[in-house]
């Protein structure tokens, strides 16, 4: 199931930019800052405060529902484990989907106190979540519904740390990969010469 949203949220990324999400880049006074950003693909636009536009909706809500699947999927798998370290890593990049860096000052904002607090940002809270089961010590965890605004910021430091961490190791074992792959094969005919 988490394949077919993966794809879909993909789509949704590629989708060229709809009339209402045009229509409400061009009204921001930010444009005026960024120049021709309306031009740009919605997929760089934050999905914390807005989501105005079908598409950008499809691909919050999408992105919503992969984090509560794989939040369920990973339960109180151990740290250890291969699987439950890719199901955190995917639940990591579900949040950056939201293109909200955590020094943006859009976490200062009462917005986005109120959400974070009322838990309408699933996305950290499965991020937390995840975080909390796999790598702090059941009696130190709390639940994420009971945290305070700053206590979530604290904890979503340190699991968007681990994220990172989790990140940069698998990036330098793709690009061993890649490495590997790009070695030259021989040359078929060549390899006819030498036997000829």
């Amino acid at each position: 199931m988490h394949d077919k949203l993966e794809t879909f949220i993909k789509w949704t990324q590629s989708a060229p930019r709809d009339l209402p999400s045009f229509y409400d880049i061009s009204l921001r006074s930010e444009v005026n800052a960024l120049g021709d950003r309306y031009q740009e693909s919605h997929c760089k636009d934050n999905l914390i405060l807005s989501s105005v536009g079908l598409v950008s909706f499809a691909k919050k809500l999408s992105n919503a529902a992969l984090c509560r699947i794989l939040v369920e999927a990973i339960g109180g798998n151990d740290s250890k484990n291969q699987e439950a370290q890719d199901l955190f890593g995917d639940i990591y990049t579900c949040f950056l989907r939201l293109n909200c860096p955590l020094d943006s000052s859009i976490w200062q904002t009462q917005q986005t106190r109120k959400l974070v607090n009322a838990s309408a940002c699933i996305e950290v809270d499965s991020l937390i979540t995840a975080y909390q089961s796999m790598y702090v010590q059941e009696e130190m965890s709390s639940k994420v519904t009971q945290m305070s605004w700053e206590e979530k910021m604290i904890v979503l430091r340190s699991a968007v740390n681990q994220g990172q961490k989790l990140n940069t190791g698998k990036e330098d074992s793709d690009a061993n990969k890649k490495a590997r792959k790009k070695r030259k094969m021989p040359d078929a005919g060549q390899n006819l010469k030498a036997f000829a």
